[in-house]
């Protein structure tokens, strides 16, 4: 899937609820998955493909590897959407799945989901869990 991906700070969308980082254990949360390589750097944002309706693979830009984000309910629209807003916190930090950090599909706030859980996976379980881009070709 060529569709896009948007990473934003929470406090910048308008009209999206949104629990402030200083109200949750989030610090502990965030050093935690950080440390446990249960999180997203920005930077390692990529293409993106829904697998099912509550879980979405990330591509690492310029690797086979890629993130399963394992979402907290299913989300109506995945399969189809063609855009993925990741909301984080605000500059740089990671994505982490604490309570704050979330997925909105095509720019529509009332589909706004909690992350439950970021995993790294290996280039052949992402290949495995990845829909062929294409059908194969048979010789």
């Amino acid at each position: 899937m060529n569709a896009r991906i948007i990473s934003m700070a929470a406090w910048a969308l308008v009209g999206l609820c949104s629990f402030p980082r200083s109200l949750s254990a989030a610090p502990d949360c965030t050093h935690q998955a950080v440390r446990h390589h249960q999180s997203i750097p920005v930077r390692e944002l990529g293409d993106w493909q829904p697998i099912g309706d509550q879980a979405v693979l990330i591509w690492i830009p310029n690797s086979a590897r890629a993130h399963l984000l394992q979402l907290t309910a299913p989300l109506k629209g995945l399969q189809d959407a063609t855009d993925l807003t990741v909301i984080g916190g605000p500059g740089l930090q990671p994505i982490v799945a604490c309570g704050h950090d979330a997925v909105v599909i095509d720019g529509d706030p009332a589909t706004r989901t909690s992350i439950a859980s970021i995993e790294v996976l290996s280039a052949l379980r992402a290949a495995q869990l990845a829909r062929p881009a294409r059908p194969p070709q048979w010789t």
